[in-house]
């Protein structure tokens, strides 16, 4: 088999994997906006207001992409490598 005919053989994993990556990229490159999506939530669901966004949040944000396109990255590379 060649390469090209085991990466879309596997087409379905790539698949799932994709949208995993792009979004821990965004976490990772605007943690603001994901942190504000979630002071909105609070806010509207349960009436709490929520204090400015700190840098802590960010880093959470920051933090938790990087671990999340890692790991779908890791996927991709063991669907195509593995």
């Amino acid at each position: 088999m060649s390469v090209t005919t085991d990466v879309v053989a596997k087409w379905p994993t790539l698949l799932i994997a994709l949208p995993w990556v792009i979004a821990g990229l965004a976490m990772t490159l605007r943690p603001a906006v994901f942190a504000q999506w979630q002071s909105d939530f609070w806010r509207k669901r349960y009436g709490i207001v929520a204090g400015p966004i700190g840098s802590g949040t960010k880093l959470f944000y920051r933090l938790q992409g990087i671990f999340v396109a890692t790991v779908g990255l890791l996927v991709v590379g063991n669907s195509v490598l593995g």
